[in-house]
């Protein structure tokens, strides 16, 4: 971040010269504003890299509102688990289990869900926005109305999960 503020004011004291911005009010406006620039970036918080999650047990976890962005997730088991909210932009989900999963308002935006389980999952207000690998068989085992899905597929039939539990057994 600093290297992009310095870029910033390098380029702001550029131009000034350049168009002959050289009074004390033109210089310190200039100043006023890369500190704006700088502290407006050191507030932004950069997203962590991808957590490397693939084959992990997460099986009922509550990961509600979990940043999940660009994880990789290939062959994890995240039956029942509590993703509601949670934000898996970019994630690799390569054959993972979701079944009974909430995954209300989740994103997936970007994500990968080749062979990924849905079956029961709750998807409501889920975005799917530009998913690769969904297809129509995957989201009809959900229930639930997504917010967005890849063109071409459709909302599941069935509104409502058919929830079985270990207890419930």
């Amino acid at each position: 971040m600093p290297g992009k503020s310095l870029l910033s004011s390098v380029l702001i004291l550029v131009l000034a010269g350049f168009f002959g911005c050289q009074n004390k009010a033109d210089q310190e406006r200039i100043q006023e504003l890369m500190k704006q620039v700088y502290e407006e970036q050191s507030r932004e918080k950069a997203d962590p890299p991808g957590q490397m999650l693939a084959g992990k047990r997460l099986k009922k976890e509550k990961l509600k509102g979990a940043n999940l962005r660009s994880a990789m997730l290939a062959g994890a088991d995240l039956r029942q688990a509590d993703l509601e909210d949670a934000d898996l932009k970019g994630a690799m989900l390569l054959g993972a289990n979701l079944s009974g999963a909430n995954l209300v308002n989740a994103n997936f935006e970007n994500a990968m869900l080749l062979n990924a389980q849905l079956e029961n999952a709750l998807i409501s207000g889920a975005n799917f926005k530009n998913t690769a690998f969904l297809i129509q068989d995957q989201i009809d085992d959900a229930c639930g109305t997504p917010k967005v899905l890849p063109e071409g597929l459709q909302a599941p039939k069935g509104t409502s999960c058919k929830r079985t539990t270990m207890e419930s057994k």
